[in-house]
């Protein structure tokens, strides 16, 4: 389905003209008919759009899908294409044995897929300058334009809202809370925080892991917390519009994750004055 959203309602500041609309594509059933589907229906906006307009994608499995419903029209009603990219390509795209034969098929055929998108491109957009290199050696000679936008972050507005406060010390020091937030899924690292908490806990006995977020690994997460003894010290709050109040209450920010573009979540932490620790994103230059 779709729905009409006035352009005041999308920058306030800046009046766009015209309404816009934003098609919000969802298809149920299996996964390969829900490709099926998204492909027909994108490819179905795409030719209907009057032009002049533009095409404008984010991450690697939408601009796939978004180039080849663009490729699939006759020429003169493609769009041009602003492909985003906001992850860690080489990350994405590297095929492992880790997590299965199958995955690892998957993987090299998103890897082939996602070359042959990039490569169609007017320009393609990353949120950081490691990203950005990433991603013209991934596409090669042929690559388009890469241009690096970093994420916005509205950090005064964060600090606003969370006056600063003395962190030299836990909250509870009975009860200290570790958090993260972000989507559960494979490479966030949530599986080495909750196997690491038991080890936490021998040096500090009440310390508790929140994490905020929804995906395919909750099941996994809780088995894995059960499994270590520590599933009634894990909070699994799920999606929350704002997580901030959940996150900016606890007392150490931990980002665990393989790799990232530009981590919001790590940012957002940043400017709520919370201690943080991460796992090494040199790759990543603001």
């Amino acid at each position: 389905g779709f729905r009409r959203v006035q352009a005041s309602q999308l920058a306030p500041t800046e009046p766009l003209g015209e309404a816009l609309e934003l098609h919000v594509l969802r298809p149920e059933g299996q996964r390969l008919f829900r490709w099926v589907a998204q492909w027909l229906r994108l490819r179905r906006l795409i030719a209907a759009q009057p032009h002049p307009a533009m095409l404008f994608s984010f991450q690697v499995n939408t601009n796939i899908l978004a180039a080849v419903a663009n490729a699939s029209l006759p020429a003169g009603r493609r769009l041009p294409a602003v492909l985003n990219d906001r992850a860690n390509i080489r990350t994405t795209t590297s095929p492992t044995l880790r997590l299965g034969v199958a995955y690892m098929l998957r993987v090299l055929v998103v890897r082939w897929m996602a070359r042959w998108a990039y490569r169609r491109a007017r320009f393609i957009v990353c949120n950081s300058k490691a990203n950005a290199a990433q991603v013209r050696e991934f596409v090669g000679p042929k690559a388009p334009p890469v241009l690096h936008i970093a994420n916005p972050l509205p950090a005064a507005e964060i600090q606003a809202r969370f006056p600063a406060r003395d962190r030299s010390s836990l909250l509870d020091p009975e009860r200290p809370v570790i958090v993260g937030h972000g989507r559960l899924y494979h490479g966030k690292g949530w599986e080495m925080l909750i196997a690491a908490l038991p080890r936490v806990q021998a040096e500090f006995p009440g310390a508790r892991l929140r994490i905020l977020g929804q995906g395919i690994l909750l099941g996994e997460l809780e088995a894995l917390a059960e499994a270590v003894g520590v599933r009634g010290d894990c909070e699994f709050p799920g999606f929350l519009e704002d997580p901030l109040p959940l996150v900016e209450e606890a007392d150490v920010y931990v980002l665990a994750s393989e790799s990232e573009g530009m981590p919001n979540s790590l940012l957002e932490a940043i400017a709520l004055g919370m201690p943080c620790v991460s796992t090494d994103l040199s790759l990543i230059h603001i």
